[in-house]
């Protein structure tokens, strides 16, 4: 149910592409940040931020060339169907930053911090298309169309008999279960960048050391104030 285009039948052999870009009044962004900073007098500070990020467009325009932007465009019926809003490549999702530190004071020129941070992170987001070395439109010589997500094994064809059939569905259906929103669309075309990559989270500590040293030069009114740290690597 999906359409096949011939490339071949072009409108106009003389060019080789002819491509119309005009504005439109899809898309939209929307950025937050919360932040909660705690200074201490007891020589411990601390600070924890989220942000969320989130864009649609009809697609992100990433190259140099039109021709390149038409031909990158993920879709369902083709890139001159009247193709939807959907998520950007580049929106952000969620973000947490923490942070955790304790100075110790020797003395007044000596001090000791011990830094503990933390980064949680969604990753970016990622399409579900064909891969099968020509593009199963035909209106351009990449594979950029969304698959089609089968409830069961009557909505999908392998190749084999009926044993080797039976093994393809098996593990193909175990991976659309796998992926709460291949599941949840079982019977429906996947959308562009519907789907997040898991979290990332990296943990940081730091220890590391000043120490100051005032000079005066005398005869003069100038003083100076050298500081040197020390740090080691986990």
């Amino acid at each position: 149910n999906r359409p096949f285009y011939n490339r071949s039948n072009r409108i106009d052999g003389t060019y080789q592409g002819i491509y119309l870009a005009s504005n439109t009044g899809g898309g939209n962004a929307t950025t937050a940040t919360f932040t909660l900073t705690k200074p201490f007098d007891n020589g411990f500070a601390g600070s924890v931020s989220y942000s969320f990020s989130e864009s649609n467009k009809i697609f992100d325009g990433t190259s140099s060339q039109n021709s390149s932007q038409w031909r990158n465009i993920l879709t369902v019926n083709g890139k001159n169907s009247n193709l939807p809003v959907t998520r950007s490549d580049f929106a952000g999702g969620s973000r947490i930053l923490a942070n955790v530190s304790y100075q110790l004071d020797w003395n007044e020129n000596v001090s000791t911090t011990v830094a503990l941070l933390y980064t949680g992170s969604q990753n970016a987001p990622y399409s579900f298309t064909y891969n099968e070395g020509r593009d199963l439109l035909n209106d351009d010589s990449r594979d950029n169309a969304l698959i089609y997500i089968p409830r069961d094994a009557s909505e999908i064809q392998f190749s084999g008999d009926e044993a080797q059939q039976a093994a393809q569905w098996e593990q193909l259906d175990n991976f659309i279960s796998s992926i709460d929103y291949l599941d949840e669309n079982r019977g429906g075309y996947a959308e562009r960048n519907a789907e997040r990559g898991p979290w990332s989270h990296i943990l940081d500590l730091k220890v590391f050391r000043i120490s100051r040293l005032s000079l005066e030069i005398p005869s003069t009114p100038s003083s100076f104030l050298l500081m040197f740290s020390t740090s080691p690597t986990f």
